[in-house]
């Protein structure tokens, strides 16, 4: 799996949601029906849980918060091995501000819009 292909598989998909938790089972639906080998929930650590790994791919799911606060956490787990890319979900208007790269590795957002309750 590569980013585009997942960014392509998850754009193409409406999701229905009122919290950030239900936007993340929307997600893991599709990533299972998709036949995809991912895992959730994935400790890098005491204190740094990705919300997905997906083939080396950290996906973050965010509805809520700032950009800065998301940059100081993913910059987190840029720094663990088992991290390739970034890649950042959600609905605020700031995904598509994120960096380039952090740490090295590159960060994608992609912002979801028609998707909300």
């Amino acid at each position: 799996m590569n980013l585009d292909s997942l960014e392509t598989l998850l754009s193409s998909h409406r999701y229905r949601f009122s919290s950030e938790r239900d936007l993340q089972n929307g997600i893991d639906e599709v990533l299972q029906t998709s036949g995809l080998s991912y895992s959730r929930e994935f400790s890098l650590g005491v204190a740094d849980r990705l919300d997905f790994l997906v083939d080396g791919i950290a996906l973050e799911v965010k509805i809520k918060g700032s950009l800065p606060d998301l940059i100081r956490q993913i910059a987190r787990y840029a720094r663990h091995k088992d991290v390739r890319e970034i890649l950042v979900v959600g609905t605020p208007r700031w995904i598509p501000q994120v960096p380039a790269s952090i740490e090295g590795k590159p960060v994608y957002g992609l912002r979801l819009v028609g998707s909300l309750l």
